[in-house]
């Protein structure tokens, strides 16, 4: 707030603070304005190799040995954010629910 803002430059030795305090009116102002953040409009789907789409949910793919057999199970989330690569070594770029990305 306004007043917190003053009491902190008198705290911190500004000798006239009021020459740097607000309205009221100045403060509603300002947090009106930074409470509507712009949106930003969503990138058209872009086609990738492998008839995969940008922002299309996906599934990682993990092989694991259970009882002796070789088993496929579903591992974690993600979004198909785009691919990277040149010629036969391309690879999507998945953004995980969990945080992290993977080259796959």
């Amino acid at each position: 707030s306004a007043k917190g803002l003053s009491e902190m430059r008198e705290q911190l030795g500004f000798k006239d603070a009021s020459q740097h305090s607000m309205s009221e009116s100045e403060t509603s102002e300002l947090t009106t304005k930074s409470k509507a953040p712009e949106e930003v409009a969503p990138m058209p789907p872009t086609r990738l190799p492998g008839g995969f789409t940008t922002g299309e949910r996906v599934s990682s793919l993990v092989s694991r040995v259970r009882g002796g057999l070789l088993v496929l199970e579903l591992g974690n989330e993600g979004a198909v954010m785009g691919a990277r690569g040149v010629g036969s070594d391309l690879r999507l770029l998945v953004q995980f629910d969990r945080g992290f990305d993977w080259l796959l």
